[in-house]
């Protein structure tokens, strides 16, 4: 499984993307069971990079449910089905990713990202009392981590400050 994949990954870096997830599609399936979701993830995707969106959106949800995932990667499959659902035009579908991913990510950082998904895409949908109630669900849930004193603590207030500046901005242009 381990020499597909590696042979998956320099197809991928040569460009050949249809082979690189044939190859990763055969090691998932000769891998552990552990192993075989985390290779199912880059399955999923390959499946995103070639375009295949339906796919790749079916794979991360599988993923996303099957629990066998760590949490930052289960984390990840979930970031991306939120975005192909967005990207698809899936608005109200993407929109509740995003807020449960908003609410159990396990890294601050995603948690992060996911609620400025969900507060921009409600401004962008003319909802604003929801983009609000989000920047505030964002406020009360992390703000508190921001200020930690710590290295973790402080990248992650840089990042706190541009997310709430930019649904400021959102905001304030309705």
């Amino acid at each position: 499984a381990e020499i597909l994949f590696d042979a998956s990954g320099l197809s991928a870096a040569g460009g050949e993307l249809r082979l690189a997830l044939i190859q990763c599609m055969a090691a998932s399936r000769l891998a552990r069971l552990r192993r075989r979701s985390e290779l199912e993830l880059e399955v999923a995707h390959l499946e995103r990079r070639l375009g295949l969106l339906d796919a790749a959106g079916r794979s991360y949800l599988r993923l996303v449910s099957g629990g066998d995932l760590s949490g930052p990667d289960r984390d990840e499959a979930a970031h991306w089905c939120a975005r192909i659902s967005e990207d698809q035009g899936r608005t109200r579908l993407a929109q509740e990713r995003w807020r449960v991913l908003a609410r159990t990510a396990v890294l601050p950082q995603r948690r992060l990202i996911a609620y400025e998904r969900l507060a921009l895409s409600f401004c962008g949908d003319g909802l604003i009392q929801e983009a609000r109630g989000v920047l505030q669900e964002l406020r009360s849930a992390l703000e508190p981590q921001s200020k930690a004193l710590t290295q973790q603590g402080k990248q992650l207030l840089q990042t706190y400050d541009k997310c709430t500046d930019r649904i400021n901005q959102a905001l304030s242009v309705h």
